[in-house]
């Protein structure tokens, strides 16, 4: 099940039986999309996106997907458009119907933030990637080989700075310079 709680004093507000099974279906990591959506990827085979209604009653299905399936590395959402992991394949969906805007092999698979209107991706064989957060196709701005051990964490932004780790004991610090 998934909860909606409510934050004064913890009262189940409403509750939803998402259907997964599994390892998986223990660890939902919903992405908020829009003002009232929240994105489920924790299924091999589809991702939902529920609409919440309003704050008491429970959500219903807006759409599902399946081009965007489970992976480790949570989506992020910029406009319209959601990007994240589908097996290996980076993809953009559209935030509104769930349909395929495209997808692209490289960067290979791994765990993508946004900073801007740029998506930062950790590859899980080390490198750094910055690209476009466009909902026109994948294109790669800059990129840098940090690891030779995989990656398995998301990177962080702060301070002007991307931060990422390999998977054993290094840790980088990646000062963002603007180009314009």
């Amino acid at each position: 099940f998934l909860f909606g709680l409510d934050p004064a004093d913890g009262r189940e507000l409403w509750k939803y039986a998402h259907g997964g099974a599994g390892f998986y279906a223990n660890i939902i990591n919903p992405v908020v999309v829009g003002t009232n959506g929240l994105l489920l990827t924790y299924r091999p085979d589809q991702s939902v996106l529920l609409r919440l209604n309003d704050a008491t009653g429970p959500p219903t299905v807006a759409w599902t997907t399946r081009e965007l399936k489970l992976n480790y590395g949570t989506p992020v959402v910029r406009g319209d458009v959601v990007f994240g992991y589908s097996g290996g394949f980076l993809t953009a969906i559209d935030a509104r119907t769930g349909e395929l805007k495209w997808r692209s092999r490289p960067p290979g698979d791994g765990f993508p933030i946004l900073v801007d209107d740029h998506l930062v991706i950790a590859a899980k064989q080390g490198q750094l990637i910055v690209a476009d957060a466009a909902a026109d196709g994948y294109k790669a701005k800059a990129s840098l080989d940090l690891f030779s051990n995989l990656l398995w964490t998301p990177p962080s932004f702060a301070g002007g700075r991307i931060f990422a780790r390999d998977s054993y004991e290094e840790i980088a610090a990646v000062d963002v310079i603007s180009t314009d």
